[in-house]
């Protein structure tokens, strides 16, 4: 229970009030409660609200937190008059989550909604380029784009990675805003339950298509993938972050932050199948396994299960390196990205701090989650090797107060 009610420390709930703001925070949105998105006081009570509220920035941000978390048409509006009140660097993370959670709900961008009373708009969908992430399970990166104005016609994009990432299927394929709603429709009765399909900026969906063919070093490749290349490459732009960083807090002492992870929780929701090593890749420490538990040496089972140990914490540290390091950081980023959108705060930010884990210097082999990977996989290559009978007939498996499921 301790360490469940330890892991939510640090994370940010907002912006912390005193009292007295509280109190005038809950009579504003209890006077936008009442509003009418459509009504003419609406507008004047914002431009007098906006006035009050200059050089108030804290509160400002704390009532654009509470508007982004409820999003309704008033609260848009109330959005769009105040965010350009908050200068404030520890504040504007704030706002670009409030924008984040408006346009998944289906609300206008920002720009467009401070242009719409001045100018007539075709439809937002039919002028612009669309892109969405679809968490259907043994899949990476299940990306379907559209791009209305591509010449000669309009195209939609799917692209998505299975197995080790050593498979990219691509298609591109002439489409329509009618063909991209049917496809989408028949993509949701296919998503992970309780995972949701969002919207994600064209920047990166061009980053994840990308990404999913240089990890796969050309093998298995669809035959669309230059073409897919060809149209996305105006928005790839590697200078901008994830969008899982607008939405999540900085993670400060990620070392000691990895002890709140609840490994078993995180665990049921990952297809860890993308996260398996090949057989190739463990061969070499398979034979130095069953060195360890076949030795004539007698040796105690806690010094064979501290040798394993070991073992596993080298295999961490010599094959979650490199590319094969980047894909698992950005493996949970994406994780965090999804599960954050699902309402699923838990879980979001124990994947995010794995994947901060991962983009920092310390050892993949300190990681127990990460060994815990690699026993599964040894497991699922060599399952006979495995077994309690295999290993010690007389003894089962122990458990270790880490988490880390070893033989004896």
């Amino acid at each position: 229970m301790s360490k469940k009610a330890d892991s939510k420390k640090g994370k940010t709930a907002g912006v912390e009030l005193s009292a007295e703001e509280s109190d005038e925070l809950q009579m504003i949105l209890d006077r936008l409660a009442v509003q009418d998105p459509e009504g003419g006081s609406l507008g004047t009570y914002l431009k007098s609200l906006l006035k009050a509220l200059s050089e108030r920035e804290r509160l400002t941000a704390a009532l654009i937190d509470h508007l982004g978390k409820n999003p309704t048409p008033v609260g848009f509006k109330a959005f769009v008059a105040f965010q350009d009140a908050v200068q404030d660097k520890s504040y504007r993370r704030l706002v670009k989550q409030a924008a984040y959670r408006f346009s998944q709900k289906g609300f206008a961008a920002v720009s467009e909604a401070r242009e719409a009373e001045r100018v007539v708009l075709v439809p937002r969908e039919a002028r612009r380029s669309v892109a969405y992430l679809i968490p259907i399970r043994g899949t990476y990166g299940f990306v379907v784009t559209f791009f209305p104005e591509s010449v000669p016609a309009p195209m939609i994009l799917t692209a998505f990675a299975e197995g080790e990432v050593d498979h990219v299927w691509i298609r591109v394929a002439e489409g329509s805003q009618r063909l991209l709603r049917d496809y989408l429709r028949k993509l949701e009765e296919k998503r992970e339950v309780g995972r949701r399909m969002i919207e994600i900026p064209m920047h990166h969906a061009a980053r994840l298509v990308f990404e999913l063919l240089e990890w796969s070093k050309g093998k298995g490749v669809s035959a669309d993938a230059p073409q897919a290349r060809e149209l996305l490459q105006p928005f790839l732009d590697l200078q901008r972050q994830p969008p899982v960083y607008e939405l999540m807090a900085p993670v400060d002492n990620v070392k000691e932050r990895l002890a709140d992870v609840q490994d078993e929780e995180l665990l049921k929701v990952l297809d860890i199948s993308l996260l398996l090593p090949s057989r190739d890749e463990l061969e070499p420490y398979h034979y130095r396994f069953l060195e360890i538990v076949g030795s004539v040496l007698v040796v105690s089972p806690e010094i064979r299960q501290e040798r394993i140990l070991d073992l596993l914490r080298t295999m961490a540290n010599e094959l979650i390196v490199g590319s094969k390091r980047l894909f698992y950081q950005r493996y949970f980023e994406e994780k965090a990205l999804i599960l954050k959108s699902s309402g699923r705060e838990d879980l979001s930010q124990w994947a995010w701090v794995l994947a901060q884990y991962l983009r920092s210097t310390e050892e993949a082999g300190r990681c127990d989650l990460l060994v815990n990977l690699l026993m599964t996989s040894l497991r699922y290559h060599w399952p006979d090797d495995f077994t309690p009978a295999a290993a010690a007939p007389e003894q089962d498996y122990e458990v270790r107060e880490s988490g880390l499921i070893l033989p004896p």
